[in-house]
């Protein structure tokens, strides 16, 4: 991915919010780092999306219920087209990058476990 953010062609985004559950923000952060972003990173590569950025509220003590958030993942994209199709695409390397479905099945189950979805937006990008 860049080394700059954001990616100027960039034209719209996805943004998606989460909420660690208490006592979980570092798990779920590991599970981003190990799990998650592995699969991102090849989908970049892969032409799927321009670039990702996942974002940490430092602002939150890991049992402050009163924070909105604790991970905003930011994806950037060149068109509403290769946005809409992100999550077949995640799904197929997903897939590639670990063939036995329960194994795949059971770190989706365990990644769900860590956080909350808070919220999802497509978004445009100002350029």
């Amino acid at each position: 991915m860049s080394a700059k953010f954001p990616d100027k062609r960039a034209r719209c985004a996805k943004v998606i919010f989460f909420k660690a559950h208490a006592g979980k923000s570092q798990e779920y952060g590991d599970y981003l780092r190990a799990t998650v972003e592995p699969i991102d990173r090849r989908a970049a590569g892969d032409g799927a999306l321009l670039d990702m950025l996942t974002l940490v509220n430092n602002s939150v003590n890991d049992h402050d219920p009163s924070q909105p958030w604790t991970h905003l993942r930011i994806f950037l994209f060149d068109s509403e087209a290769q946005r809409a199709g992100i999550n077949p695409v995640c799904a197929r390397i997903a897939a590639e990058l670990q063939p036995d479905e329960s194994v795949l099945k059971a770190r989706k189950t365990y990644g769900e476990g860590l956080r909350a979805l808070v919220a999802e937006l497509d978004v445009g990008v100002l350029g």
